[in-house]
């Protein structure tokens, strides 16, 4: 069994991809308001698809220093289908966070997932430039927005 293992990292991971590689994808992030102790706050907005897959995960990594699973939730605030999560780190490691975004489930709630390994990596400073996409208008008064995950 072990020489199965050792035989499997030999290969590129690339060839466990499953899908679409050329699929237009859009993912950005916003500086938010900055906290008093000093922290940045950004909010990362990722598609909640890529091409026939749902996104199951967000990734924060600073090397070296740390590695935190994101939150993610429903955005209601820009025109498409987003989640967003937030991060809020020292100003010192906004250079160095990388950002990896995982689609590996097969349904929207996440209870199936695909051994596909399925991710795309992104510098925070490469999302924070990227043209957001339009704001969407804001729910007539009085109407319940759903939450969502």
């Amino acid at each position: 069994m072990r020489y199965f293992f050792a035989l499997i990292f030999c290969f590129n991971f690339g060839a466990f991809a499953c899908g679409k590689e050329d699929i237009p994808f859009v993912a950005f992030a916003i500086n938010e308001i900055d906290s008093p102790e000093g922290y940045l706050t950004f909010n990362i907005l990722s598609p909640v698809m890529k091409g026939d897959f749902y996104l199951n995960g967000i990734t924060a990594v600073v090397e070296n220093e740390f590695i935190v699973a994101l939150d993610i939730k429903k955005d209601k605030e820009y025109k498409g289908d987003y989640y967003s999560s937030y991060l809020s780190i020292a100003e010192k490691h906004v250079e160095k966070v990388k950002v990896i975004m995982a689609y590996n489930a097969t349904v929207l709630d996440r209870s199936v997932y695909a051994f596909c390994l399925n991710s795309a990596e992104y510098a925070l400073k490469d999302l924070l430039s990227v043209e957001p996409v339009e704001k969407a208008p804001p729910p007539p008064p009085g109407s319940s927005v759903e939450e969502g995950n």
